[in-house]
């Protein structure tokens, strides 16, 4: 099967194509387990980022809950700052920023991180 004919450089470089699927086309072995290691610990390692990439206790925790029935990219080489439809939860250092797919008013646990070493 070939790529998908609207497929853009956005598209084709974002985690939220392996979750929703866009990569069946490609890779029909990526499974969850795989496809949440790659984008997650792999990255960590790769950049030193001592504190990240499992859940597990003493580390910081982002979490990104969705609906694979629902999730979709909505950006467009136009539009880059569309929100993606499906992400129903989001934590950000173990603190909720995203409930039932909206925002949570003023929680802005995010900090700098930066490569150990």
């Amino acid at each position: 099967m070939s790529a998908p004919s609207e497929a853009h450089i956005i598209q084709l470089v974002t985690d939220r194509e392996v979750q929703s699927g866009f990569m069946t086309w490609k890779a029909e072995w990526i499974i969850p387990i795989k496809a949440s290691n790659r984008m997650t610990l792999r990255i960590a390692d790769r950049f030193g980022i001592k504190d990240r990439g499992v859940l597990r206790r003493g580390k910081s925790a982002d979490i990104v809950l969705f609906n694979r029935e629902t999730i979709r990219d909505n950006t467009t080489i136009e539009d880059t700052g569309k929100r993606p439809d499906g992400i129903e939860y989001v934590f950000n250092n173990g603190v909720m920023i995203v409930k039932n797919g909206n925002y949570v008013a003023g929680q802005k646990p995010g900090r700098v991180i930066r490569r150990a070493g």
